[in-house]
């Protein structure tokens, strides 16, 4: 098989019109990516499109975490949490161990805080237990010397204790690449810069789509069984687009991130705390030189609302 380039791309393109898929995928974010991966895999003629650059929105602009989504346990849902923690070792340990590493997280204990050194411990033991005790490596309380000593940005005079466990942090848009590279070398026909501009429907039945190469205008027609719509969340816009959102799908939310030198705010480890504001967990985490502190969680239109507003920052 060739490798994958932008001459890839042409030949691809030109012989689309030739498959009857399969399946369908529009969009090429790390959803995307991961069902044509599998499909291919599975044998199946699988055609995916994206009508920017793979990776170029929401799965280029994450927390680059990969994790088992601990503060469900609040929640008590312990099968998305079962879930998430088999999958996140699974990627650690077999599917992309150079992408998918572990992130050793502190989470202090403060006084006045909303969960105590039980609850916390508790937790984290369900959070081992739920992973079958898989994770990198089991948590483990802390000592105040220890946290002044690895983390003395962190006020110990405020906290009561602190733990320490493990995540893992990634970079979210290589390994959307990768998994796109992957799908391709399993047969799928990845593309991008083609937009679906008309979702054709005969008799109440999805058969195919109107494309538009968005590099040269050119426009063609494909044909195909299933349809998989994995623009995330411009599901409502695309719909509407297409006449065929009754209601809104998802709400929308904008998740900002503060990004500051690692210069500026020097951590070596992951911290979790709760907002002051609302009350959401946030993290204040590394990455290649810089400090990632967020996320905000606020209602917003993901065609529109892409920069920081001043109450973001606040």
């Amino acid at each position: 098989m060739p490798g994958f380039s932008f001459q890839t791309r042409q030949s691809l393109w030109n012989d689309i019109e030739n498959q009857d898929w399969d399946i369908i995928i529009i969009g090429g974010g790390i959803t995307g990516a991961g069902i044509a991966r599998q499909a291919a895999y599975y044998g199946l003629r699988t055609c995916l499109i994206e009508k920017k650059d793979f990776a170029s929105e929401t799965s280029s602009h994450s927390s680059k975490l990969i994790h088992g989504g601990l503060r469900y346990l609040e929640y008590f849902e312990l099968s998305l949490v079962y879930e998430s923690l088999h999958e996140k070792n699974l990627l650690m340990y077999k599917v992309a161990p150079h992408l998918v590493r572990p992130l050793p997280f502190i989470i202090p204990v403060w006084k006045g805080g909303k969960y105590g050194p039980f609850l916390t411990g508790l937790g984290l033991t369900l959070y081992d237990l739920l992973a079958s005790f898989r994770n990198y490596k089991n948590h483990r309380k802390l000592s105040l010397s220890e946290v002044a000593e690895i983390e003395p940005l962190l006020d110990i005079s405020q906290i009561r204790d602190a733990f320490l466990y493990y995540d893992c942090q990634t970079d979210d848009a290589r390994l959307t690449l990768e998994t796109i590279l992957s799908a391709y070398e399993a047969g799928a026909s990845p593309l991008n810069y083609v937009e679906a501009s008309r979702i054709i429907m005969e008799n109440g039945r999805f058969t195919g789509l109107e494309l538009r190469n968005t590099i040269n205008g050119e426009e063609k027609r494909i044909h195909g069984k299933v349809l998989v719509n994995a623009t995330g969340p411009f599901i409502n816009s695309f719909l509407s687009e297409q006449g065929l959102l009754e209601k809104p799908l998802l709400r929308p939310t904008k998740g900002v991130h503060i990004i500051l030198p690692h210069e500026a705010f020097p951590v070596s480890h992951a911290i979790t705390f709760t907002s002051a504001v609302d009350g959401r967990v946030m993290f204040i985490l590394p990455w290649h030189g810089y400090t990632l502190i967020g996320t905000t969680d606020t209602a917003g239109n993901p065609e529109e609302d892409k920069e920081a507003t001043p109450k973001d920052i606040e």
